[in-house]
């Protein structure tokens, strides 16, 4: 997220790195990268925080990569486990979360951005491997992909609160309804079309944006807050091109199509749901409002 929250104190974060990991976190600095996850810098360390809405299924996913890390997935970018073991600490009185990473000295992409051949190779090699590893956690810890879209029971309501971007919201949707009707259509209808018995394990968001490479060209896989078991299709359809060598195998188109549409309706539904809530003018509106009206005008 690029606005850091009002109400986070960076003593109390930084005497929670000290005292729940026993490392010294210095003097915090926030960094305004990526979404939906606020991020802060010290020294060698990198530090995530969230809100505390999906504690259980966040604390799962992040335990998933620390597991997937300890069973030789070294790619895997997998939070610093405490000397208790766990992984994820509560402060500000119960609202956020925090998770201690390794700061990775590399270069990163955006999503959107086109991998080379090489690079896509690689990223198809890491999910084969990721994919392959299924049967090494325990179950408890994969939460299934019920191909569900967040907010979509709301989407067409017509209760919006004030806001910068309300009304403009809700006269996009309302210009766009008959197209988003039948695209929500044509989702049931893939869901329908593509029921598979072959689930893995799998990242969720494996996009250029959330692929490192060090400065010894290695891979790094981060952002592991969406593991889910699903198709494999789920991670697939992030890395758009014709070979499939590196991967293994050939991916079903029709759930290729299913996991972009629920992307681009997910991303839609989301972003109506915050503007139809009390919000502000800010970096992360704008670029919300950016993203949501280039789905709704293309």
């Amino acid at each position: 997220m690029h606005t850091e929250p009002a109400d986070l104190d960076r003593a109390e974060l930084a005497d929670l790195v000290r005292t729940g990991w026993g490392l010294d976190a210095g003097e915090l600095t926030y960094a305004p990268v990526g979404f939906g996850t606020h991020h802060y810098r010290s020294g060698d360390l990198f530090i995530n925080v969230d809100d505390t809405d999906d504690w259980v299924a966040r604390g799962r996913s992040l335990g998933a990569a620390v597991l997937l890390k300890e069973n030789n997935l070294g790619y895997v970018h997998a939070p610093r486990r405490r000397p208790d073991g766990g992984w994820l600490a509560g402060f500000g009185e119960g609202r956020y979360a925090a998770s201690v990473y390794d700061l990775i000295d590399g270069r990163s992409g955006h999503f959107g951005d086109t991998l080379t051949a090489p690079d896509r190779d690689a990223a198809l090699t890491a999910l084969r491997r990721l994919h392959d590893a299924t049967g090494v956690l325990p179950p408890h810890l994969l939460d299934r992909d019920d191909l569900a879209i967040a907010h979509r029971a709301t989407l067409f309501d017509d209760s919006w609160a004030d806001g910068p971007y309300a009304l403009p919201a809700r006269e996009l949707i309302t210009g766009n309804r008959t197209a988003l009707e039948d695209k929500l259509a044509t989702y049931d209808a893939l869901v329908r079309e593509t029921a598979t018995d072959d689930w893995v394990i799998t990242h969720g968001e494996p996009h250029a944006g959330n692929i490192m490479w060090t400065r010894d060209g290695d891979l790094r896989l981060i952002d592991w807050d969406t593991v889910r078991l699903a198709p494999p299709e789920r991670d697939l359809w992030l890395l758009p091109g014709d070979d499939w060598t590196a991967y293994g195998r050939v991916p079903d188109a029709r759930a290729l199509e299913l996991y972009r549409l629920r992307w681009e309706l997910t991303d839609i539904c989301d972003y109506a749901d915050t503007f139809r809530r009390p919000h502000a003018d800010n970096e992360d509106t704008q670029a919300s409002w950016r993203f949501f009206a280039g789905h709704l005008s293309t």
